[in-house]
């Protein structure tokens, strides 16, 4: 049985494998960014939270800005395959391939800038959190053996719509061999 230090080893090799994110700086290194973002993903915590935590190990808004320099907008689809090629490696090799029951669900981060050029890859939608424009992105998961498994992810640009979304995400999972015989729109 894997306890949780395991699988944060084997997922930090495996962003470092996938992922071309470098955020080298005078205080931090990738493999701290990356250890700092699993955190936050698997508390449900917020950066400056688990900076804090991390007795000045690294500042929230030092890490938000090398995140944003190596994460540019003119490279949304390469970064999208990366994360792609991390999830499919993650995919555990005992779960089903077929007859799956397949969630695709979106997820939207609010975006409060005035950058025009930022503002191009938003998505307009009814005012909640305080703005209208929402960075948005969609993902397809399963629940295997009571845990949630996001087996694909895309980005969603304003000019797409929902059909296309849900067909390039269960295109993706065709390209790794797995079969939705249900596929569930949640929040979409």
């Amino acid at each position: 049985m894997l306890n949780a230090e395991d699988v944060r080893g084997m997922m930090l090799d495996v962003m470092e494998k996938h992922l071309s994110v470098k955020t080298e700086g005078y205080r931090s290194t990738t493999n701290e960014t990356f250890n700092v973002l699993l955190k936050a993903a698997a508390e449900g915590s917020s950066l400056e939270a688990v900076c804090a935590d991390s007795c000045g190990v690294m500042a929230s808004n030092t890490l938000r800005e090398q995140v944003n320099a190596a994460l540019g907008v003119s490279g949304l689809r390469q970064q999208e395959a990366e994360m792609n090629a991390a999830l499919a490696a993650a995919i555990p090799a005992g779960m089903p391939r077929g007859g799956l029951e397949v969630a695709i669900d979106t997820h939207d981060e609010p975006f409060y800038g005035k950058t025009p050029e930022l503002l191009t890859y938003t998505c307009k939608t009814r005012a909640k959190a305080g703005t209208t424009h929402f960075f948005r992105i969609a993902s397809a998961y399963v629940i295997w053996r009571e845990v949630r498994l996001t087996l694909a992810l895309t980005y969603v640009l304003p000019e797409d719509d929902l059909p296309d979304v849900v067909e390039r995400l269960l295109q993706r999972l065709g390209y790794l061999g797995l079969h939705a015989t249900v596929a569930y729109l949640v929040n979409a």
